[in-house]
């Protein structure tokens, strides 16, 4: 019996233009190409598929945006009722939210852009039993890969102001120009390897029900900080030049249960999860808890409908926050997302999204326009925007109000 050959591929230019100008290092616009190949081979229950994605940015020196190839999918895959197999590389979607899910925590991510951030393939086995209403999955992944930091010319790194809750929260007021400088990761009780999970998912007439576990390294790392400077006052160090950033990779568990249930033509869904670190250090949270409930509901105007989202979270832990990427998800510790998705006619839709942080006063904005052009092409136009006081994470991003064009074909 023959098999079956599928190819596609999708190559995307992506400029991107900066509102405000940032003191050098600091990149002024970015010019992002992705080509991104896709291949699926089936035969009878066997199959393989494989997908990367090669990235250049042009306005950037720093090698890890030059070039950067990120391998997604790479795997063999037996199903044989009620049992599927996967051996290889692949990426895991665990949560149930869109945006921020607490508990979406199996792959690592590429953060070269905090915004549009993509997750890193992991190697290993995924077995999954599938009975009538219910399911059991279980992945093994002997070497998770490092997740990649933002660039040192990044606008995704803080240019005015630092926290270092090593510190007890002191302030680091950062000088006109300086330099961030990646140190040696630090990676403890072996975080990469030997990373385990386990999903159970119940599917009742009008609800699914998951339970979550999972151990392995942090998706995003904590930092040790090193700098030299002298004090200004009993809370801020005014910085004397570069800045030491050292990734420090732990370990934790993660357990957790999810819900969607279905009302009508609204969905509702709620997750929680509780982080245990594994890894004892004063400059990792010891534990950290977050929940999302949140709402889509569709309103029918004329032959077409218009998507609403509504989320609120609700989570604490017990070392408090910095703005770099160690403290991205913390942005949802007290915090309401709304999102609106429209589609003008089959190829043209209309996107807004925004989160707003209650304990900060600081809010991010999205807005995006997406217009396919004939079979193969599609062009998107978005806005993105950001308000907060300096010190927060929000707020650090300031000045990265920007526009971004977004042409694409896809085969």
């Amino acid at each position: 019996m023959a098999g079956e050959f599928d190819f596609g591929i999708e190559a995307a230019a992506e400029p991107q233009v900066y509102f405000q100008t940032l003191p050098n290092p600091t990149r002024q616009q970015d010019q992002v190409v992705r080509v991104t190949p896709n291949a699926k081979y089936k035969s009878g229950s066997v199959r393989f598929q494989t997908q990367f994605t090669a990235r250049t940015n042009s306005a950037s020196k720093v090698p890890v945006e030059q070039f950067l190839l990120n391998l997604t999918e790479a795997f063999l895959e037996w199903r044989k009722y009620p049992v599927n197999l996967k051996l290889g590389v692949n990426t895991h979607n665990w949560g149930y939210m869109d945006g921020f899910s607490p508990l979406d925590v199996v792959n690592t991510k590429v953060y070269l852009d905090l915004l549009n951030s993509e997750k890193r393939g992991s190697p290993g086995l995924d077995i999954t039993y599938e009975a009538d209403t219910w399911s059991f999955q279980g992945l093994y992944i002997p070497v998770q890969q490092l997740p990649v930091m933002p660039a040192t010319d990044s606008r995704w790194l803080p240019r005015f102001f630092l926290i270092d809750t090593a510190l007890d929260d002191i302030t680091l007021q950062l000088p006109k120009e300086f330099d961030y400088i990646y140190g040696s990761e630090e990676i403890f009780d072996q975080a990469l390897a030997n990373n385990f999970g386990f999903r159970f998912q119940k599917r009742f007439s009008k609800a699914d029900l998951g339970l979550v576990y999972f151990e392995g390294v942090a998706q995003a790392p904590q930092f040790g900080i090193e700098v030299t400077g002298s004090l200004i006052d009993a809370n801020t160090i005014l910085v004397d030049s570069d800045v030491r950033l050292t990734p420090l990779f732990h370990r934790q568990r993660v357990s957790g249960v999810q819900l969607a249930y279905t009302i009508s033509d609204i969905i509702l869904k709620i997750e929680s999860a509780y982080t245990e670190a594994i890894t004892n250090n004063s400059e990792i949270p010891t534990w950290t808890y977050q929940n999302a409930l949140g709402l889509e509901i569709p309103f029918y105007i004329g032959s077409r409908t218009l998507n609403v989202l509504v989320q609120g979270y609700y989570g604490d832990s017990d070392i408090g926050k910095d703005n770099l990427l160690s403290s991205s998800t913390r942005i949802f510790d007290e915090s309401a997302a709304l999102g609106f998705r429209y589609g003008i006619d089959s190829h043209t839709s209309i996107l807004a999204t925004g989160v707003y942080d209650f304990s900060t006063d600081s809010y991010f904005a999205h807005a995006q326009f997406n217009k396919g052009i004939g079979k193969y092409a599609e062009v998107m136009l978005a806005y993105d925007f950001f308000a907060g006081e300096e010190t927060t994470l929000l707020g650090s991003f300031n000045r990265n109000e920007r526009v971004t064009f977004r042409l694409a074909f896809r085969y």
